[in-house]
Parts: C-alpha cells; sequence; structure tokens
C-alpha cells in the first residue's frame, strides 16, 4: 500500500516546483551585486527564456501532429 500512495507523485511535482523559484532567487541575489538594472535585465531574459522555450517545444509537437494528420 505504500507503494501505491498518491501522495508520491504530488510530492515530485511540489519539488520540481520549488526548483524554479530557488533558482531565480539565487540568480536574483547574485545579480543584486552588480546593480538593480542588471538584477532585472537577468530576470526578464530568464524568465522570458523558461517562457519561451516551453511552449515552443509544445508547438513543434502539435504542428508536427497536424502535419502528420493532413497528408
Amino acid at each position: 500500500m505504500r507503494r501505491g500512495l498518491s501522495g508520491s507523485g504530488p510530492n515530485h511535482h511540489s519539488v520540481a516546483d520549488a526548483a524554479d523559484p530557488n533558482a531565480a532567487n539565487a540568480a536574483s541575489s547574485s545579480a543584486a551585486r552588480f546593480s538593480s538594472i542588471s538584477r532585472s535585465s537577468l530576470l526578464n531574459i530568464s524568465a522570458m527564456a523558461s517562457v519561451i522555450s516551453r511552449p515552443s517545444l509544445r508547438v513543434r509537437t502539435v504542428a508536427s501532429d497536424c502535419f502528420a494528420e493532413r497528408p
């Protein structure tokens, strides 16, 4: 029964989600040493990269599926 607990799934996701904020906090703290401008720019770049990279992969897979369905 312990192996079949659904709690293991959500816990794994929570750990993965917590990794992103931790990385952002580390980047912001290290960037804060230079200046507020560099920090904001680095945060914006990292945010844009994370947002753009994830949907792009999904769009590519969806587009390939659409083209595959249409002869």
